[in-house]
């Protein structure tokens, strides 16, 4: 009997490598860092996750999104996001434009009409039959372009696929700082959507870990760096929540925001029992600063 023959891996397709050893799966941090196109389930990778690799490794490429019946589709450079659409006409700029009063229906419905001349962006249709001034309305076209992406990477079931060095519209811009993608769409989530996606964690005990990303460039609110404090392995996070009280959907917030850019690990508690309740933040004192403590007074200092 022959041998096989001996070689270096080949990509047959999309998210595969086989070799002398076997087959193994491309990982999309794998993909995103070598500029690879990329197919598969969120169900493996979400989006969150997936936006998180494009800003750590300053991907440049098209990201398809399609949910149970909506697709997302949102183009990054140098790891900024830069445009993103929707095939919900609810989510289209008009709708938003109309509601924040800044065109009428009939020049709504005018540069829809122009729109296909001006490559099929309303804005640029809009633009161009002078409808709105384009230099000034930048904040808006920002504000919809954080709203929709938000939107987008909450999708939870459904399919993706990374299309690395495709070009934005000519009409994209930076939208969302590289971090705060991520960030934004996180605190956007509501608290059966977090505890939904925790769920298969809610046993073990969170840490912190250095990564790829420092958590100071997060820019994580005051609130949020006090309470990644509590993550230090100690207790499960089903405790933590439950210690957490009326902060225990920003503590899972948090937890979720560290957790997709790879800052957070995971094992078995080391303490038993519930945590006790985190300290409150220290209370202002008049003129700046924190109040100080009571003589004898003991507690943790936030972060």
């Amino acid at each position: 009997m022959t041998d096989e023959p001996q070689g270096p891996p080949v990509l047959k397709r999309a998210g595969t490598f086989t070799g002398a050893t076997g087959e193994a799966e491309v990982t999309p941090e794998a993909a995103l860092a070598a500029g690879l196109r990329l197919a598969g389930s969120l169900a493996a990778a979400s989006p969150l996750r997936l936006a998180a690799l494009a800003a750590a490794h300053q991907a440049a490429g098209r990201l398809e999104l399609s949910g149970d019946a909506v697709r997302h589709v949102l183009f990054f450079k140098r790891g900024v996001l830069e445009h993103v659409s929707s095939t919900d006409p609810a989510d289209d700029l008009g709708p938003f434009l109309l509601k924040k009063g800044l065109v009428t229906a009939a020049q709504l419905a005018e540069a829809e009409r122009a729109r296909a001349a001006h490559g099929g962006d309303l804005f640029a249709a809009l633009a161009g039959l002078r409808m709105v001034d384009a230099a000034r309305s930048f904040q808006v076209l920002q504000d919809h372009g954080a709203a929709l992406a938000a939107r987008a990477l909450a999708t939870e079931r459904g399919a993706y696929l990374w299309e690395p060095g495709a070009a934005p519209p000519p009409s994209g811009f930076p939208l969302v700082p590289r971090w705060a993608l991520v960030c934004d769409a996180a605190r956007r989530l509501d608290g059966l959507a977090l505890r939904g996606r925790m769920a298969p964690r809610m046993t073990l005990a969170p840490y912190r870990v250095g990564g790829r990303v420092a958590q100071g460039d997060l820019k994580l609110t005051a609130q949020e760096a006090r309470l990644s404090g509590l993550l230090d392995g100690s207790h499960a996070l089903a405790g933590l929540v439950q210690s957490a009280g009326a902060e225990a959907d920003a503590l899972l917030r948090v937890v979720l925001i560290l957790s997709e850019f790879e800052l957070l690990a995971w094992s078995e508690p080391r303490v038993a029992g519930a945590p006790p309740a985190p300290a409150p933040a220290a209370p202002a004192a008049p003129g700046g600063g924190t109040a100080p403590r009571a003589p004898g007074g003991t507690g943790s200092q936030a972060p």
